[in-house]
């Protein structure tokens, strides 16, 4: 299955998803959603040592979150999406074209 294929099945199952309660919760429930989705469809084996055409999503832990003190704080991956994760655990991801913002995805918090 292509990347396009599998970035809508994450965003289908992130939309019927449960809410999150806070920034952390909404971190964890995009981790396990990219996790499954990958898991079930890729045919790569999870190993972040590795570049292969496997999507990960990043723990509040690492560098590239910005704004980390603040609400909302977000990172940018590879160029094409930013993710924006909210104290009340709300999710925006937005398509990064020609630097200009186009939301893809809402999802309210609690």
């Amino acid at each position: 299955m292509t990347k396009p294929e599998r970035v809508k099945i994450i965003l289908g199952r992130l939309l019927q998803a449960e809410p999150a309660s806070d920034r952390e919760s909404a971190n964890q429930l995009i981790k396990d959603v990219v996790n499954s989705v990958e898991d079930e469809f890729s045919g790569l084996p999870y190993d972040v040592t590795k570049y292969n055409d496997r999507m990960y999503f990043y723990s509040l832990h690492i560098d590239g979150w910005e704004d980390l003190d603040g609400d909302p704080c977000h990172i940018d991956l590879n160029g094409k999406h930013r993710v924006f994760l909210f104290n009340n655990g709300s999710i925006k991801i937005d398509r990064m074209d020609l630097n200009t913002p186009k939301e893809i995805f809402s999802k309210n918090g609690i």
